[in-house]
């Protein structure tokens, strides 16, 4: 299909494949079921419709095409790394000639297949800021469209758009018929616009996102059937978002103890990956720090969550083999275990767990210490200075004494060149 695509000369192709045609190919790979990890080999496929569709194609395509086309190409991520910038700037600007006749749900997806392209397209953004008032009090308009429209403009660092407050007023109007996942994207997006403290209504809306999820993790939501509604992903963003937006206090305490409950059950805490549960325990240990008179009240579901979170780091970093040896990282290197969690997440489920003074832990973190130093083939898994630093201030709260341990961490914080001439 690709050399199809790339041989035929313009004139012959034209007769053959019409813009239209090229949208429902990339539609079709796009939203194939193994999408994610086939999009290396089908690179050459997008690459070659990309080519077809110059400006003369594109302007037969319709505001809802045009919309499909930058769904599709988003549906591969970071647009700079695939060469498709100059295509999302084509897209761009058509997409704002036509964009009034877009629609919500047509800017919607516009907006969001851009934010996840991470492609910062102004005048696309900006031309839709005429259309969106109108179309924000539509019948059609629900807490999810306003998520995804709130989270396009935080991803692309549209933060002082004068379409968020709008939207916030919206949302609140709208917060007692959203579902969970609705509910938490929103609480994602208005707290990473720092939108608390500005006078456009954001603390307001964070209470009223925090008691609709609480009705909901309880099972009292319209059309939900208990917490099993609330998927383990949205309990992880929710419980994180609140937490590193400063509003542990802005929620009733009733809704941290539901998160622990929820997060601590293996329905949830085991469908979460290392990294999502890191930042639930992160979320969890901010809130015993900036609010501990409301912590004290559910310190109980709190235990549980970690002590359960410890079970799942000991058993994954086991892999059915003995413990790690403090015998120095010379054996540990060449007779090591595998490594099935990530240094990164490493590092913050250690960090997790001496914020929270996990006494108990005090042995799973130093073998999250042992783990960040094991060599790695991959530069990206390489831990940065604040993540070794954090593993090091975890040790010394929970009062473990290595100095193996210690002096390996401190070696591996130096330049690279230093540490391995011995300066």
């Amino acid at each position: 299909l690709t050399r199809n695509i790339v041989v035929r000369d313009t004139e012959e192709f034209q007769e053959l494949w019409s813009a239209s045609d090229l949208c429902v190919i990339a539609h079709a790979y796009a939203h194939a079921p193994l999408a994610g990890s086939t999009a290396k080999a089908d690179r050459p496929l997008f690459e070659a419709v990309r080519d077809r569709l110059d400006d003369l194609y594109l302007l037969r395509l319709s505001p809802g095409e045009l919309a499909g086309l930058a769904n599709s190409f988003g549906k591969l991520q970071q647009a700079s790394e695939l060469g498709h910038v100059m295509f999302f700037d084509r897209l761009g600007r058509n997409l704002a000639r036509t964009a009034d006749e877009l629609g919500l749900r047509g800017a919607c997806v516009a907006l969001s297949a851009f934010a996840q392209a991470s492609v910062r397209h102004e005048p696309l953004f900006g031309a839709l800021e005429a259309p969106l008032p109108g179309w924000l009090h539509g019948r059609d308009c629900d807490t999810r469209q306003l998520s995804m429209l709130a989270h396009a403009h935080v991803r692309v660092g549209l933060t002082r758009s004068s379409v968020l407050p709008l939207i916030w007023e919206r949302a609140r109007r709208l917060v007692p018929y959203s579902d969970a996942h609705g509910v938490s994207v929103m609480i994602y997006a208005v707290t990473k616009a720092s939108a608390l403290g500005t006078g456009s209504g954001g603390e307001e809306l964070v209470a009223a996102l925090g008691k609709r999820l609480l009705a909901l993790l309880q099972g009292g939501g319209s059309g939900v059937k208990g917490a099993h509604a609330v998927e383990p992903a949205t309990v992880a963003v929710a419980a994180y978002a609140l937490a590193r937006g400063g509003c542990a206090e802005l929620v009733e305490p009733a809704l941290w103890r539901r998160l622990a409950d929820e997060a601590a059950e293996p329905r949830c805490l085991e469908r979460l990956s290392l990294s999502e549960a890191a930042n639930v325990a992160s979320a969890f240990a901010t809130v015993a720090r900036e609010a501990p008179e409301a912590a004290d009240l559910f310190r109980s579901e709190f235990d549980a969550f970690f002590s359960a979170l410890r079970r799942r780091v000991d058993r994954e970093l086991g892999g059915g083999s003995e413990p790690v040896s403090s015998a120095g990282l010379g054996g540990l290197v060449h007779g090591g275990l595998p490594q099935p969690v990530q240094p990164l997440a490493a590092s913050k489920l250690a960090a997790a767990f001496g914020e929270a003074r996990c006494t108990d832990a005090s042995e799973t973190v130093r073998q999250l210490g042992y783990h960040c130093l094991m060599p790695t083939s991959s530069k990206t898994d390489r831990l940065g200075v604040g993540p070794l630093r954090s593993i090091a201030v975890a040790l010394a709260r929970l009062r473990v004494h290595d100095d193996d341990l210690l002096q390996a961490l401190t070696a591996a914080q130096r330049p690279r060149g230093r540490a391995q001439h011995g300066r």
